[in-house]
């Protein structure tokens, strides 16, 4: 009797786990930085007809295929990005994609090569989050038209960016604030960069509507290759 009241009063017993403090910290920063969603668009890239939807923007040579069940892209002579536009168009948008740099890149160029997540994308103008894999290092950017003259809202280096060949899960948001502005917040691999930001004054003039992923460089980039699967695009949460 007393051995099964015992075990009875152990089955009783509050699990108690400990989390440290510092790991508390991290989950309420990034959830504080992520926007809640509602997810309206996903393609795993595992079929030419799931990557017949996205479909070319912009000038120069690319090559796109298949790699390993995901998209591929190969930068052209005298091409510097290859973007791909997927079918979702709006304005406040949150767009996520996995994105690896291939080790076939020239090794010359790999460090100058970004592969890339855009939203509010056409006319010249956009907001962009570009990883440089082989740097280890990210710049968010804003490209107003006509002219695209380009600011960096935010730049710097994450020990969340994987290398060259390894998966970065890429993710941008851009989505409106209560006094009217324009809220981005930037993460890779599930982490939040210290990118976040609010745009009051430039946001209204960026009339493009596209989401889009990419690879290139500052300049030509032939050679530089890159692929892209698990895509998923969500709105904002108006609760």
């Amino acid at each position: 009797m007393h051995s099964r009241s015992f075990r009875k009063a152990v089955m009783r017993r509050p699990i108690r786990i400990a989390i440290p403090l510092a790991a508390l910290f991290t989950v309420a920063a990034v959830a504080a930085a992520a926007a809640a969603v509602i997810p309206i668009y996903s393609n795993d890239m595992s079929s030419t007809s799931a990557r017949s939807q996205l479909v070319r923007l912009g000038k120069g040579k690319c090559d796109r295929g298949a790699s390993g069940g995901a998209l591929s892209l190969t930068v052209g002579k005298a091409t510097r990005e290859c973007k791909m536009a997927t079918p979702v168009v709006g304005a406040n948008l949150d767009i996520k994609v996995t994105a690896r740099l291939s080790q076939s890149t020239p090794t010359e160029l790999q460090k100058k090569t970004f592969v890339a997540v855009a939203l509010r994308d056409g006319e010249g103008g956009q907001y962009q989050l570009a990883v440089f894999p082989a740097k280890g290092t990210y710049q968010l950017r804003r490209d107003l038209p006509p002219d695209a003259a380009r600011t960096l809202l935010g730049k710097g280096k994450s020990k969340s960016i994987k290398g060259v060949g390894k998966p970065n899960k890429l993710r941008l948001q851009a989505f409106p604030t209560a006094d009217g502005g324009l809220r981005l917040a930037a993460f890779v691999n599930g982490s939040s960069l210290p990118a976040v930001v609010e745009d009051s004054h430039t946001a209204s003039t960026l009339g493009g509507r596209s989401s889009t992923l990419s690879v290139g460089s500052a300049k030509a980039a032939n050679g530089a290759r890159a692929s892209f699967d698990d895509l998923s695009i969500s709105l904002p949460d108006p609760f």
